[in-house]
């Protein structure tokens, strides 16, 4: 099953200049508990997906680990 791959996501918040994950969820409007399971492997939706990867500036696949 596909997965978030989190050093991906860590990676590219540090380019963006988003200095931790509470933050990351706060511009996503999204709960920090959700966003961090998510990184740790919870299963996810393609529209979750795309949110985090639309403001990351990535392309979805690009922040998926198979």
């Amino acid at each position: 099953m596909a997965r978030i791959d989190k050093d991906t996501v860590i990676e590219q918040m540090k380019k963006d200049g988003i200095r931790s994950q509470s933050k990351l969820a706060e511009e996503l409007k999204m709960d920090y508990r959700y966003l961090n399971k998510l990184l740790n492997g919870k299963p996810f939706n393609s529209t979750t997906l795309q949110r985090i990867a639309d403001r990351l500036q990535v392309h979805p696949g690009e922040i998926v680990a198979q």
